[in-house]
């Protein structure tokens, strides 16, 4: 068996695993690491790879199912994270449910859902009031049985089908109100503040309207000139498609490269700098 020592900031570690990378090939790794380091060169011989550090600090992988983006993390390094979507079910089966009851219990509840089956699948009720009238001479099933094998077998199924009636969900009813033309008309000219916020060490452009207190977050993969242009390009235009127009755009002295281009695009704005070591307080 081939062993490889993966050399890691917690020390060496022997692994003797491989796998298989869909696209990629063969690859070692370690049941509990976290990431995958894979060969720049070994990716170049499978896939056209193109990067431009002037658009975005990211490598551009083109494969048959789309562009993979290998971005740059802030310790310096290229990383890809797939979007991979995991869930926990909690399961309660038969055997388990065993485990909590003695031989003798789990034999008296085989015998009642036995009986409950070959009666036709009435319901709990009707059963236990079936061995209470002694409608079945010389029946060894007693209600505690009965109630034995609910807790360990669970709902019947087939005691519940044609006997639960649906029901009717609740109306789909559309709420949306009109905004007026006159509150738009009254608050034409917004006053836009703007500052950066970290949740979890991700950037995220935050902004709010001075007025209207309408707030937009948006995430920044890196925080680069182009990166903010673009979000806070996708903010302007909600504003401007609803009827809106941005009169002036409060920030601190981080976003002026940011804001240089948007005097140059659009000169009616107006633009306001906190002064050094001061923020927008409507935008903490």
């Amino acid at each position: 068996m081939q062993t490889m020592i993966l050399q890691t900031n917690a020390g060496n570690k022997p692994t003797s695993h491989k796998a298989k990378v869909p696209n990629y090939g063969e690859v070692w790794f370690d049941v509990k690491g976290m990431t995958n380091i894979f060969s720049f060169a070994k990716m170049e011989d499978n896939y056209h790879i193109t990067y431009d550090s002037t658009v975005e600090s990211a490598f551009n992988v083109h494969t048959e199912n789309g562009i993979i983006k290998f971005r740059r993390s802030a310790e310096g390094l290229y990383y890809y994270k797939p979007n991979y979507k995991t869930g926990t079910i909690m399961l309660q089966t038969v055997e388990d449910n065993k485990s909590f009851f003695t031989d003798r219990q789990v034999s008296q509840a085989k015998r009642a859902h036995e009986l409950l089956h070959a009666l036709g699948c009435p319901s709990i009720a009707d059963l236990k009031r079936i061995l209470k009238m002694n409608s079945i001479k010389n029946c060894p099933v007693t209600t505690e049985d009965i109630d034995l094998a609910e807790k360990i077998y669970g709902l019947d199924v087939a005691s519940l089908k044609s006997k639960t009636v649906r029901q009717s969900p609740a109306p789909i009813v559309n709420d949306v109100i009109e905004i007026p033309r006159e509150l738009i008309a009254s608050q034409y000219n917004v006053d836009l503040c703007i500052d950066t916020m970290f949740v979890n060490s991700l950037a995220f452009l935050t902004t709010v309207s001075k007025a209207i207190k309408f707030r937009t977050c948006d995430y920044i993969p890196n925080r680069k000139v182009v990166e903010y242009k673009t979000a806070l390009t996708k903010v302007i235009h909600q504003y401007t498609d609803d009827g809106f127009k941005i009169r002036c755009i409060f920030s601190d002295q981080e976003f002026q490269p940011v804001l240089q281009h948007f005097k140059e695009a659009t000169p009616s704005t107006d633009f306001n700098l906190a002064n050094s070591n001061e923020h927008v307080p409507e935008a903490e």
